[in-house]
């Protein structure tokens, strides 16, 4: 719910749109149009693949440039790993690299 200058409430629906492009090459310059707008930005690896959360610095660095947002560096990222539910011991990605890329 949000307050609009005369304080009377007004009820406003959300709208969410994702853009999976799955980090294929083909779809790299259709970015600009992707990213246009967006409010936040989710970046997702699988666990399972160490390369992908390697790539996560250079995903980010890529939407900002092709984004574009007014305030790069404050700019909100949800970072999701996919994929848990294969066996702990087969995961590449593991929770302390996960937690040198937060810090």
């Amino acid at each position: 719910m949000l307050f609009g200058p005369s304080t009377t409430p007004q009820i406003v629906d959300p709208f969410v749109e994702l853009w999976d492009t799955a980090g294929q090459e083909r779809f790299q310059s259709l970015g600009v149009a992707f990213y246009r707008g967006a409010d936040c930005c989710v970046l997702v690896y699988d666990v399972n693949n160490a390369k992908s959360f390697d790539a996560l610095d250079s995903w980010r660095d890529e939407f900002l440039i092709q984004a574009g947002p007014h305030d790069p560096d404050n700019f909100p990222f949800i970072l999701l790993g996919n994929k848990i539910d294969v066996e702990e011991g087969r995961r590449q990605a593991r929770l302390l690299i996960y937690l040198s890329y937060t810090n």
